[in-house]
């Protein structure tokens, strides 16, 4: 059972794991309610919620940071080809950055098997409960967008199509 679990079980969640669980049950009952594409799962009591983008190693992802006062929206590749995928949609960067409205944070992650793309909301508390619909509404119209933008280009990736340019790149 993980941590996460365990301590739903046991009801003793901290403040921060309750709110965070209680944002993403509201989150997974707005994105009902206004018929949206993205597919919530379960809530659980962490930082982060993933969605489904139509590929396996592939998800959508939330994000809550109350740390740094900011929230955000991801594409995660975790597939066996991870830096593959990465680097074939890095060679789109201006046309999907076009398209999305906006530039992402690409992030390679060169020490781990995964890799993200990102854009964060700085200045949004996510512990603040009066600004959840506010929040919940630039997470729900920027999903949509990843998911527009995203879906169709990761559908066709194959990892073969990529030619590493570097000894890192090789090794990885």
């Amino acid at each position: 059972m993980s941590k996460a679990a365990s301590a739903i079980s046991a009801d003793t969640l901290s403040e921060t794991k309750a709110l965070q669980l209680e944002y993403w049950t509201r989150f997974c009952e707005y994105l009902l309610q206004n018929r949206s594409p993205i597919r919530p799962q379960k809530p659980y009591p962490q930082h982060w919620m993933n969605f489904g983008v139509g590929r396996s190693g592939f998800m959508l992802g939330a994000l809550l940071n109350s740390m740094q006062d900011q929230i955000g929206v991801e594409l995660f590749i975790n597939a066996p080809d991870s830096l593959a995928f990465f680097k074939l949609l890095e060679q789109q960067q201006t046309d999907i950055e076009l398209a999305f409205g906006a530039s992402l944070d690409w992030m390679e992650l060169p020490a781990k098997k995964s890799c993200r793309i990102v854009l964060r909301r700085q200045g949004a508390d996510p512990l603040d409960r009066a600004a959840w619909p506010e929040h919940m509404a630039w997470m729900r119209e920027k999903l949509e967008r990843l998911a527009s933008v995203f879906g169709p280009r990761i559908k066709t990736l194959n990892a073969a199509n990529w030619e590493p340019r570097t000894v890192e790149e090789i090794v990885a």
